[in-house]
């Protein structure tokens, strides 16, 4: 009995030691996996925070910055120019379910209105704000007038280059319309953009603007366009013939790779010589043809969408709010017009995201509790 016990106890010992044993393997390749992803998190992050204009890696949150192309207010809150910022990955929310809920999908926010009171609502807007911006709201047509320009320093020739490009700047601005169209109905709205490229149907036109259209800081270059408009487009037949108070100039500018200037929007402002809000689109920039994304960023700016990585909303928590929106939105078409997880220019899609923030801005809904929260200032359209 004795020696039958021994067994036994050594036995136990044994079965206790292969256990402890697997149990060490375990907990070493855990721990060794663990610090591997660590290591390779913190890497990702130094090595891959997005790239600048002229490729340095910088911060997300700065605001030249990257991977991704956003639209900056340069000298007024009229003027927005294109500039970049990071492409880091959507971060997860920190369990403030408060913050997320409102940025989410507009399908589940109650403070959407039915679509007959939002179609009201529109009209309402459109008639307090007739002859103040020619971008009114975005709601049923809404006319594209196009302008193939030519200025002191790029001119569009009749080459094979030339010619793919405007034809490839065109499909971009379609697709934008499309998307932006798509967008409207989600938020409860009808958006119908009218447009056609052949100039013998009043809505394409080829001109010459007597200034660098690339130099927006010089209010020559509105003048410019104000006049080439007033002396070409009959803004008051348009509206009649498409039953709406809605324009918007998109100017197609041939600049090339060696351009470091990006398209930028001129929208209403008070005391604004004239009306037209247009979009000077500079085909070229840094290298980069301009995106579909960069279309409807742009055009989206004429109804009143503000940059959402721009430290300019007058209150004291400007950082804090930058830094929310690249925490927790940082695919928003007014963030970004680049793929959020490549940080790579999309030409066949728009993968960017129109949110409750944007849709308050332009118009579509009467309410936004981020704006509430952060004290951020009041939409165009709310008086």
């Amino acid at each position: 009995m004795r020696n039958k016990d021994r067994l036994f106890a050594v036995l136990i010992s044994i079965l206790g030691i292969i256990v402890i044993a697997i149990y060490l393997s375990l907990s070493v390749e855990t721990l060794f996996m663990m610090r591997q992803n660590y290591i390779a998190v913190k890497e990702n992050k130094e090595q891959n925070p997005g790239k600048s204009a002229d490729g340095d890696n910088q911060n997300v949150t700065t605001v030249q910055s990257s991977d991704e192309k956003v639209i900056s207010s340069s000298q007024s809150v009229d003027v927005q120019t294109t500039t970049k910022v990071s492409g880091n990955d959507k971060i997860e929310h920190d369990g403030d379910s408060s913050k997320q809920d409102a940025l989410d999908n507009p399908l589940n926010k109650d403070e959407n209105k039915s679509g007959d009171q939002n179609k009201q609502d529109g009209e309402a807007r459109e008639n307090e704000r007739a002859g103040q911006g020619s971008a009114v709201f975005p709601e049923g047509n809404v006319v594209i007038v196009s302008i193939v320009a030519d200025d002191y320093n790029n001119k569009w020739g009749d080459s094979k280059g030339d010619t793919e490009l405007l034809e490839r700047g065109q499909y971009y601005l379609e697709y934008a319309c499309d998307w932006l169209s798509s967008q409207a109905k989600r938020w409860g709205h009808e958006l119908n953009f009218i447009y056609d490229f052949d100039e013998a149907k009043g809505l394409c036109y080829r001109g010459y603007l007597e200034t660098d259209m690339t130099n927006y800081m010089d209010y020559d270059v509105d003048s410019e366009v104000f006049d080439f408009i007033d002396e070409n487009v009959n803004a008051e037949e348009i509206k009649s013939k498409y039953e709406t108070e809605n324009i918007i100039y998109i100017l197609f500018l041939n600049t090339d790779s060696t351009n470091m200037t990006t398209s930028y929007t001129r929208n209403y402002y008070d005391g604004m010589s004239r009306d037209y809000e247009y979009c000077a689109m500079l085909m070229n920039c840094e290298g980069y043809e301009e995106t579909p994304s960069a279309f409807a960023h742009e055009m989206l700016h004429t109804f009143g969408a503000p940059d959402l990585y721009m430290e300019d909303w007058g209150i004291e928590s400007d950082s804090d709010f930058v830094d929310f929106i690249a925490e927790y939105d940082n695919n928003d078409i007014m963030y970004t017009v680049y793929n959020q997880y490549t940080g790579e220019c999309e030409y066949d899609r728009i993968s960017n995201e129109l949110t409750v923030i944007d849709a308050y801005y332009i118009g579509w809904v009467n309410e936004c509790k981020l704006v509430d929260d952060w004290g951020l200032n009041k939409s165009e359209h709310i008086k």
